[in-house]
């Protein structure tokens, strides 16, 4: 929570690289960001975490990015001594936004069996629904995709909400670095072929947030 010069209240999270490894991932993460928000505005509004700026802070440790208008803000931040060569990452703050799994930990404490089992059945259904539009609609591989890595609008009907893009390509054709993250050796050999279909991907994004169900997630069932 931040008060800008003129009396505003806004609210972000910024994320700041502690290493050089870090500041290379925030640019990818932040170019697939822009590409959701540039070429497919419509899809980026309903379905993914919201964007306000990356860059590195200025010599006295200011970092700009935007405001709730698309206006550019300037704010100082602390320990600008240790991060001041440190590229920063913008991103809009939710209180209602949690991830899939503690969604389902709280869901976990219900009695009832059978509404456990319908809640995480039918939010499962969402996310990989939701993961599949974004497949095919904005030809987008997530490439890191499980319980910790999409967000569940509590106050939306546990509406998705897309995030965490480092590892994450935009097609036609897939980036090395997501296909070989995969460790798929058919689809290693397939992705650079004219004929490869984005949906593959998908079907990979999906197989991996099933199979990350932590494991009071066999409680719901």
């Amino acid at each position: 929570t931040m008060k800008l010069q003129d009396s505003r209240t806004i609210h972000r999270v910024i994320k700041i690289a502690v290493n050089k490894v870090y500041d290379e991932e925030y640019l990818r993460e932040a170019r697939n960001y822009k590409i959701f928000k540039g070429k497919f505005p419509e899809f980026y509004e309903e379905n993914v975490l919201k964007f306000y700026g990356t860059g590195m802070p200025n010599f006295a440790g200011e970092i700009q990015f935007e405001d709730d208008n698309g206006e550019q803000v300037m704010i100082g931040i602390p320990m600008k001594t240790i991060y001041e060569k440190r590229r920063f990452f913008v991103t809009e703050f939710n209180p209602e936004y949690v991830t899939m799994r503690a969604f389902l930990e709280s869901v976990a404490l219900r009695d009832n069996i059978e509404f456990r089992s319908f809640v995480y059945f039918t939010t499962l259904e969402k996310i990989l629904k939701t993961a599949y539009e974004a497949n095919q609609i904005c030809s987008f591989t997530h490439g890191y995709f499980h319980w910790d890595n999409v967000f569940v609008d509590t106050d939306r009907e546990e509406k998705p909400i897309l995030f965490d893009f480092d590892f994450s390509s935009f097609g036609p054709k897939v980036e090395d670095k997501v296909m070989h993250g995969y460790g798929n050796i058919y689809l290693a050999k397939e992705y650079k072929s004219d004929n490869f279909e984005m949906k593959y991907t998908w079907y990979l994004d999906a197989i991996r947030m099933i199979f990350s169900m932590p494991a009071h997630g066999n409680n719901l069932l």
